[in-house]
């Protein structure tokens, strides 16, 4: 009778490595920035949960290896196109960045996200996103958090920002306040109305205004505005370092 016990097991055994095999992460996609630079730009407003994690490169064994750069894939829900070819309202977008994927697991949205894509894949570069938020109306804004230019978008979207009211966010969809933005009100406390330890931006971009900025200026605008004064910060979009998936 003992055969009648073995089965199970060894059923349960392979099964098991069979899930282990298929939860085993997916090498991270190599794209150079030569190929990237071919692929169409495009400009969109989605939703972005966590997918997965990309399997990353192996350390040599007389090696130490410091990662600042982890490869992930997202789960997008596009809701709105503003530049470049519509894609379908569900895509899959592989990125990489320092910080992995939780930021995406408070289901904070919706963001602003630059992506590249051959028609079929779709990349976001490092960083090339930002949160937005609505006002009571249900109008999506984009924060002015800091003075240098979002490097991922056209450098004339400085002259569509406005002066925003704390009083036309509701309370949890305000103008957030954080110990991260009163370092940013340190830096550039014109753009922040300061009360006690708490800091508001000033300034926001209507996401209206930006769509028709890009209709007007046309498919071939510029969609970067990079300084080499840059500092990185991931909350508003600033990148570290050139597009790349490496």
């Amino acid at each position: 009778m003992l055969h009648r016990y073995l089965k199970p097991s060894l059923f349960v055994m392979l099964l098991s490595q069979a899930l282990s095999v298929a939860a085993a992460p997916e090498p991270a996609p190599a794209y150079s920035e030569e190929q990237l630079a071919r692929w169409q730009k495009l400009l969109v407003v989605a939703e972005l949960k966590p997918g997965g994690y990309y399997e990353k490169k192996a350390c040599p064994k007389d090696h130490v290896c410091i990662s600042l750069s982890t490869p992930f894939w997202l789960n997008a829900k596009v809701s709105e196109t503003l530049q470049g070819a519509e894609p379908p309202a569900q895509i899959r977008v592989s990125s990489a960045s320092h910080w992995g994927m939780q930021r995406f697991a408070t289901g904070e949205g919706p963001y602003l996200a630059s992506l590249r894509s051959d028609g079929e894949k779709y990349v976001m570069p490092r960083y090339a996103l930002a949160p937005l938020v609505r006002d009571k109306t249900g109008a999506l804004y984009l924060y002015v958090l800091t003075k240098d230019p979002v490097p991922w978008l056209p450098c004339g979207i400085a002259s569509l920002r406005e002066e925003v009211l704390r009083g036309n966010f509701d309370n949890g969809e305000a103008i957030v306040t954080d110990q991260y933005k009163q370092v940013l009100a340190n830096q550039a406390p014109d753009l922040y109305d300061v009360s006690g330890s708490q800091a508001w931006p000033r300034y926001a971009i209507a996401i209206t205004r930006l769509r028709e900025y890009l209709l007007k200026a046309g498919p071939d605008i510029e969609m970067s505005c990079k300084r080499a004064s840059q500092v990185a910060r991931p909350d508003v979009g600033v990148a570290m370092r050139p597009a790349d998936m490496d």
